[in-house]
C-alpha cells in the first residue's frame, strides 16, 4: 500500500478555513497530515481541531533560510496579487524548506509528500491518486488544472500547476533534494517575479526539465466552462476555491463557478464548529449570489448535477 504524508502551512487568521479543510479531509483520508503553523499557536489549533491524522507543529519562520533570502531579494516577489502582505508571501515561500525537512526525515518511511492547500472540501479518498502519481513514475506532479486563465500567473501553458496540491515522489530522486537552495539558485539567475511563491518557483524552475506531469483528471482545480465538467470523474476527491470567490468571501460569489458547492461548505463549517461569525458569512455569500449569466447557469446546473448523482460524494457525515 503506497504511503504518503500531507502537509500544510496555516496560521490563526485562517483557523475557520482550516478547520472545514482538516474536519472533511479526516472524514475521508486516514493519511497523516502535518500542519506548520509560523505564529507559535499550534497549540491553539490542537485545542480546536482535535483529529487523529493532524499534527499541529510551531516552526520560526525568522530562522529559515528562506527568511534571508527573501529580505535579501524584495523585489522578486510581488504583493500586488490579492494584496498580500510581506509575511504572507514568506510564509508561502517557506512551505519549499519545511518539503526539504520532510524529505530528509521521512524519505525512507513514506512514498510521496504533498503540499496541500487548505481553503478546500474533501469529497473522498486520495489514496488512488496517490497510487497513480506513484505508477506514473513522475518526480513532481499536481492535480489537473482545467482553466487556461490562471496561466498568466505562471505563464507556463496548460502545464502550470497552481491548483491547491503539489506531489513529490520520496525515493531514487535527486531532483527535489536540496530543493530550497536549487529553488534560490534559479530565481536568482532568471529574476522572475513572484505572485504565489510556493508554487511558482516549483513550476518556473522544473518546466524546462520536463519533470512533472498533471497526474489526474479526477481531481477539480477550477471549472470556467461548460466543457471543464466533462473531465470531472468519479474519483474527484476535493474543490480547491481558487480565485477571489470563495464560499467564506463575499467577493464575487455570484460568478464563481463552484457556486452549487457552497451549501454543503456550510454544512461542514457547522459541522466543524467554526466561529459564528465565519459560518454567518458563508450564509451572507450563499444569500447575496446573485442571478448568473446563462452561460454560468448552464455551468452550475451540470456540476449541481454532476454531484448528485454521484454515491461517492458524501462530505458531510458522522465519523463511526
Amino acid at each position: 500500500m503506497t504511503k504518503a504524508l500531507c502537509f500544510a502551512i496555516a496560521d490563526l487568521d485562517y483557523l475557520d478555513i482550516i478547520k472545514v479543510g482538516l474536519y472533511t479531509y479526516s472524514l475521508h483520508n486516514s493519511q497523516p497530515i502535518k500542519i506548520f503553523i509560523e505564529d507559535g499557536s499550534a497549540e491553539v489549533f490542537r485545542k480546536e481541531i482535535p483529529l487523529d491524522c493532524v499534527e499541529f507543529i510551531n516552526y520560526d519562520l525568522t530562522k529559515t533560510k528562506c527568511y534571508k533570502f527573501y529580505n535579501k531579494h524584495k523585489d522578486l516577489f510581488s504583493t500586488k496579487y490579492y494584496y498580500w502582505s510581506s509575511d504572507h508571501i514568506l510564509n508561502m515561500l517557506s512551505a519549499n524548506e519545511i518539503l526539504d525537512q520532510l524529505i530528509a526525515k521521512y524519505e525512507n518511511e513514506y512514498d510521496a509528500i504533498i503540499r496541500l492547500d487548505l481553503d478546500v472540501l474533501f469529497y473522498g479518498n486520495i489514496a488512488e491518486t496517490i497510487d497513480k502519481f506513484i505508477e506514473s513514475n513522475r518526480v513532481i506532479g499536481s492535480i489537473i488544472e482545467c482553466v487556461s486563465t490562471e496561466t498568466r500567473i505562471g505563464h507556463l501553458g496548460g502545464d502550470y500547476m497552481n491548483a491547491g496540491s503539489l506531489f513529490f515522489r520520496m525515493r531514487h530522486s535527486d531532483l527535489i533534494h536540496d530543493h530550497t537552495e536549487q529553488t534560490f539558485e534559479y530565481l536568482e539567475t532568471e529574476n522572475t517575479t513572484l505572485y504565489f511563491p510556493d508554487q511558482d518557483a516549483i513550476n518556473l524552475m522544473y518546466f524546462s526539465k520536463k519533470k512533472f506531469r498533471l497526474n489526474d483528471k479526477g481531481w477539480i482545480a477550477n471549472i470556467y466552462a461548460v466543457d471543464d465538467i466533462k473531465q470531472l470523474s468519479e474519483n474527484t476527491v476535493f474543490v480547491h476555491y481558487a480565485g477571489p470567490g470563495k464560499p467564506f468571501r463575499n467577493t464575487y460569489p455570484g460568478q464563481h463557478p463552484l457556486r452549487a458547492t457552497y451549501p454543503v461548505y456550510l454544512e461542514a463549517a457547522k459541522q466543524a464548529h467554526c466561529s459564528e461569525q465565519f459560518i454567518k458569512n458563508v450564509e451572507n455569500c450563499i444569500d447575496t449570489l446573485s442571478e448568473p449569466d446563462r452561460g454560468l447557469a448552464i455551468i452550475t446546473l451540470a456540476f449541481s448535477i454532476f454531484f448528485n448523482q454521484r454515491n461517492k460524494t458524501k462530505c458531510i457525515t458522522t465519523p463511526s
